[in-house]
């Protein structure tokens, strides 16, 4: 005869573990984050947000103790008037599980409404694995928000206000305008160069740019650091070349001169 208390007894084990994995799965907003361990860098769980119809981004970070073996995707609630959230949007994290197995992803969340929202990254079967929550709220104006730029550049400028600045790659550039602009190109031959421009709209106030490239697992190994000078603090957009030497995902960090992170962007050859 079977006995059900030693079914119970398992039974509660197995959920009772369950649980506790989930318990040790994590998703974090965050301004910026490690890109070879994941660890989040200025955690918060409320931003202000441009007003200006472009919003602003904020990176989701989800992590777990094992590595990830499933495609993930984050569906996002918003709150309504009565107090319940309702379904806003669903995406998919851009990680290949394959190719580059890790036990964190990233997903770069544009919030361009204000308002109390619920974060959720979904697995396999729509089972949740993780759930935060965020308060979203317009600056107060956007002359608060150039006077915050105003401040950065009276002092050293922060990440913040390299927020809006932009990393695109392309086969050449001529007077600021890319040619090929893409995020995938193709390797033929030993190696191949590419243009990483790097703009935005206020002044970069650059002395100098560190790029830092990498590839591989979780992108950890280092293609190459090197750090170029900029002629004119006044530019708002400045352009750097990127070499590669094999087929594979690549990822490409630029700080200032003061160690200040200003962006990040990925590209891929095939």
């Amino acid at each position: 005869m079977k006995n059900p208390i030693l079914y119970l007894l398992l039974f509660l084990l197995i959920s009772s573990s369950s649980i506790a994995q989930k318990s040790e799965n994590k998703a974090t907003l965050c301004s910026d984050y490690d890109r070879t361990t994941g660890e989040p860098i200025g955690i918060s769980d409320a931003w202000d947000i441009s007003s200006d119809g472009k919003g602003s981004n904020v990176y989701l970070i989800y992590s777990q103790p094992k590595t990830i073996k499933e495609a993930l995707s984050v569906y996002i609630d918003k709150k309504n008037a009565n107090g319940s959230y309702i379904a806003f949007g669903t995406y998919y994290f851009d990680n290949d599980i394959k190719v580059n197995p890790k036990k964190w992803a990233m997903y770069d969340i544009n919030f361009k409404e204000e308002g109390d929202y619920k974060i959720a990254v979904i697995g396999k079967d729509a089972n949740a694995l993780a759930v935060t929550y965020t308060n979203i709220k317009f600056m107060k104006d956007e002359a608060s928000k150039k006077n915050m730029k105003k401040a950065s550049k009276d002092d050293a400028p922060d990440t913040y206000y390299y927020e809006d600045s932009y990393i695109d790659f392309g086969e050449s550039i001529k007077d600021g305008v890319l040619s090929g602009q893409a995020t995938e190109f193709s390797l033929r031959g030993s190696s191949k160069e590419i243009v990483a421009k790097l703009s935005q709209d206020e002044d970069l106030l650059l002395k100098s740019v560190i790029v830092s490239v990498y590839t591989g697992d979780d992108y950890k190994e280092k293609v190459s650091e090197l750090t170029y000078t900029v002629d004119d603090l006044t530019w708002n957009w400045i352009n750097v070349p990127v070499k590669f030497y094999k087929k594979g995902k690549y990822v490409v960090d630029m700080y200032s001169q003061d160690d200040v992170f200003i962006n990040t962007a990925y590209f891929e050859v095939k």
